[in-house]
């Protein structure tokens, strides 16, 4: 009966890949608009406190690691302002270019937020302990700004912070697992890394939307936080497969992305779920001590090797109602911002190329505030270019966001 299930699931059921991919793109240009602008604030960063803007360009600089806790939150408090009134003032804007820029600039205070984290966890990069302790602050802080009204005006604010602590836990969870990158660059290692992270992350997303309390934000929380370690994993899996660094190798990512994307909603948009759900409360119904018992071995790593199809078959015992677009969401959102990470390095290393050929930066000198006016003017390029030309593909639900209550700038239409 299991396998006519899992048949039922392959096989039946309508394809509509073209919305999902719509909305992949989408996402994908708001996202590389947020950070082409996100670049820029590095640099001036960078630029203030008297760093090279070429410096570890992802990141508010080695400097800022000195700073105190108020100097390194005050900047980033003044733009969940700012983007909580911003994106306030666009949703009630008639422009059909209104739908990406409320995307874009929702998503901005996460990767600002992202610099503030890295400069704190920067602080205590001294092994294995230290980076737990960082990713155990991480969660808490994340949990307690959860807990946070989400009424009234400073629950726009608060709803935008929720939003970038819950990247800033997967940030924290990636510096964690960075203390093992000689291991998981190793590709057999780092395929099954990726695959751990993308069934726990289908997993946290599988259950149903619950009544806004503590709990269900807090569910949100890690629901969020995966996507953002899938997404990161991913980006890091398709460099070390595609082996190809520069201009060549972020093409690459980006289409191999796309077919990812593809092939996976695919299989998604084909599924009969509500078959598979039906047959899982069948078998809940009548299981005994022993396969009780026996269901914990699906948490034995060694168990996977041997039976490596034990996993899955968890996984698709989640089925719930209305599994299937929020697993369509899950696939949007995991490639959306992994693509957008791709198009990041891609204007990065297109500024670096036009800073040299220029002459704003060669070797051991370079004009710091005439870099950071040709990285305004890429971002000017890019965003304009992006936002026409996405918006003419806009979904016709792009500003009815969904994706729980600590994620609205990720997901599509509910």
């Amino acid at each position: 009966s299991l396998g006519i299930a899992v048949f039922r699931t392959v096989v039946g059921g309508a394809m509509d890949v073209e919305t999902q991919l719509i909305e992949l793109i989408f996402s994908t240009g708001a996202f590389v608009v947020a950070w082409s602008w996100v670049l820029v604030y590095y640099s001036v960063a960078h630029v203030l406190t008297g760093e090279s803007p070429l410096a570890e360009q992802i990141g508010l600089g080695r400097r800022s690691q000195k700073d105190s806790l108020f100097v390194l939150l005050l900047p980033y408090l003044v733009v969940c302002a700012a983007v909580a009134v911003v994106s306030a003032n666009l949703r009630l804007s008639p422009s059909r270019y209104a739908a990406v820029a409320v995307k874009a600039v929702e998503f901005f205070p996460s990767p600002v937020f992202n610099g503030v984290l890295l400069a704190l966890l920067g602080r205590f990069s001294g092994g294995l302990q230290l980076c737990i302790l960082n990713l155990a602050f991480s969660w808490v802080v994340a949990a307690a700004v959860h807990s946070l009204p989400t009424t009234g005006r400073a629950g726009a604010v608060g709803e935008i912070m929720r939003n970038t602590v819950g990247f800033g836990l997967g940030v924290a969870w990636n510096y964690l697992m960075s203390m093992a990158k000689p291991v998981l660059t190793h590709f057999v290692a780092s395929t099954i890394y990726l695959g751990v992270v993308l069934l726990l992350a289908a997993r946290l997303a599988a259950p149903e939307p619950r009544a806004d309390h503590l709990m269900s934000r807090h569910a949100a929380l890690l629901s969020f936080a995966s996507r953002v370690v899938c997404a990161f994993t991913l980006s890091d899996w398709l460099s070390t497969a595609i082996g190809m660094p520069g201009w060549i190798g972020g093409v690459c990512c980006l289409l191999m992305l796309l077919l990812i994307a593809s092939f996976t909603s695919a299989i998604l948009a084909r599924a009969d779920f509500a078959a598979l759900a039906e047959h899982s409360r069948g078998r809940a119904e009548q299981k005994g001590w022993g396969e009780g018992l026996l269901g914990w071995l699906r948490f034995v790593p060694c168990v996977w090797c041997c039976c490596p199809w034990v996993p899955f078959l968890w996984l698709l015992g989640s089925s719930t109602p209305g599994v299937k677009d929020r697993w369509l969401n899950l696939t949007t959102d995991v490639c959306a911002l992994a693509a957008s990470i791709a198009g990041t390095n891609l204007i990065t290393i297109g500024v670096d190329s036009l800073a040299a050929v220029s002459g704003i930066c060669v070797v051991g000198a370079c004009d710091a505030w005439a870099f950071v006016c040709l990285e305004v003017g890429v971002a000017s390029l890019v965003s304009v270019s992006l936002i026409f030309l996405i918006s003419e593909i806009r979904p016709p639900t792009a500003l009815v966001l969904d994706a729980g209550p600590a994620e609205p700038f990720l997901g599509g239409a509910p």
